[in-house]
């Protein structure tokens, strides 16, 4: 029928919102392995779509919750206010407009998945697991090939790329299907259960391959939560909503008394030389929160924080023992999303970030089981990479975020109606 919001079409045809879903779906994760920037258009154009979808037939309501949505409302207006404040006000407006474009997408495309039918999500489910095989390939004939591949984009892009960092780029693309992983795998257990150890060992060959170390952490955390949440879902909820509290209000004194870092460095011979740079990066961030602790220094001031072009001294594992090498204190921003929020916007931005994310997990909390565990999930995975990686508002990690939603919410439904038989599977 043509009034039917899930095909304007009639018949089997697509409709707008939906044939963007498949194609979203589909070159999710190459773009994000070759040029994640491009996230942000694949996030416009769903948004896009959904917003035609929603003035024509209406929209579904707030499927993560009404008070999640007012705390980004409320978070963002005080990031803005915060420009009063700011030594670079410049850098806060362009930002903060940047994030209420992106969360206004996200919120519409939220809002228009009710109307996708089984059908639907069935074809959008088949062109992630497409997508997923599509990555894997590509890194896969890249490693093969000695980065021909890479070097082949870059040329035909008109970029130059250092030698050390080529294949690099395809840690994005690992980070955001490990976070998929657990929701397609509880979706493709009730169709192709065999097709759930291939699609992980993927993932974790090309983790290993590109030495994808927080991506494949994220990635086991989303799977283990996930799981533990189809069991025992009160314990999950209440333990996320804990451990999301003390993160967030405890980060700057947690990282202040850590140990100094060369004695750090001996004791613990595990980590990486990049986590040794992070760590003196969080306790710079750590002091100069305590310099602005209420207000912070403006949304993304990070970038230009007085002192942060400053030259530290970090450890770093060498064949010959401990060395001391030259680091910035703050390049661009902390690599941790609770200081990054506590630096810019102080104690009343982190407040009201927090009670966004205390507003997620209660709306997960009332949702269908399927969506319940995926959604818990991808939170944590989102989190431990969050605490460790991306700046919290670049613009492709933001339409990231979204995008991952977007997908939990059209391919748990399916698997709520029998739960009880399906194993669940990380």
């Amino acid at each position: 029928m043509a009034s039917d919001p899930a095909r304007m079409a009639g018949g089997n045809g697509l409709s707008v919102a939906e044939a963007a879903f498949v194609g979203i779906a589909f070159m999710f994760l190459p773009v994000a392995a070759y040029g994640n920037h491009g996230i942000v258009i694949l996030l416009v154009v769903a948004g896009l779509a959904s917003l035609w979808q929603i003035v024509r037939y209406g929209g579904r309501g707030w499927p993560l919750g009404r008070v999640m949505g007012l705390g980004l409302a409320a978070f963002l207006t005080w990031g803005g206010a915060s420009a009063l404040w700011a030594e670079t006000p410049g850098i806060v407006l362009p930002r903060v407009l940047q994030l209420a474009g992106l969360t206004a997408a996200g919120l519409a495309v939220l809002s228009a998945l009710p109307a996708l039918d089984h059908r639907a999500r069935h074809r959008i489910g088949m062109a992630m697991v497409f997508g997923m095989l599509g990555l894997f390939a590509a890194v896969g004939m890249d490693g093969g090939m000695d980065g021909a591949i890479e070097r082949a984009v870059r040329r035909l892009l008109g970029l130059r790329v250092p030698e050390e960092w080529l294949r690099s780029h395809f840690k994005v693309g690992v980070t955001l299907c490990g976070l998929l992983m657990p929701v397609m795998a509880l979706w493709l257990w009730r169709r192709r259960p065999w097709a759930v150890p291939l699609l992980v060992a993927g993932l974790v060959g090309c983790g290993l391959s590109v030495d994808s170390n927080t991506g494949l952490l994220a990635a086991g955390v989303a799977g283990a939560v996930t799981a533990l949440a189809l069991v025992w879902p009160r314990a999950v909820c209440a333990g996320m909503a804990v451990l999301v509290t003390i993160g967030f209000l405890a980060a700057p004194a947690a990282v202040q008394r850590l140990p100094a870092l060369p004695a750090m460095a001996e004791a613990v011979n595990i980590l990486p030389n990049s986590m040794m740079h992070r760590l003196g990066i969080w306790g710079f961030a750590a002091g100069k929160v305590g310099e602005r602790p209420l207000a912070g220094w403006g949304l993304d001031a990070s970038r230009a924080l007085p002192g942060g072009e400053a030259i530290i001294k970090v450890p770093a594992r060498a064949s010959h023992g401990i060395i001391m090498l030259d680091v910035q204190a703050m390049p661009l921003h902390p690599h941790n999303l609770m200081l990054q929020v506590w630096l810019e916007t102080g104690l009343l931005g982190v407040l009201l970030l927090l009670s966004a994310f205390l507003a997620l997990i209660m709306a997960l909390w009332r949702s269908p089981p399927a969506v319940r565990a995926s959604g818990l999930g991808t939170a944590a995975g989102i989190l431990v990479i969050g605490a460790a990686s991306f700046g919290a508002w670049q613009a492709w990690w933001v339409a990231s975020q979204w995008l991952v939603a977007t997908f939990c919410l059209i391919l748990s439904p399916p698997a709520t109606r029998d739960l009880s038989s399906a194993p669940p599977s990380s």
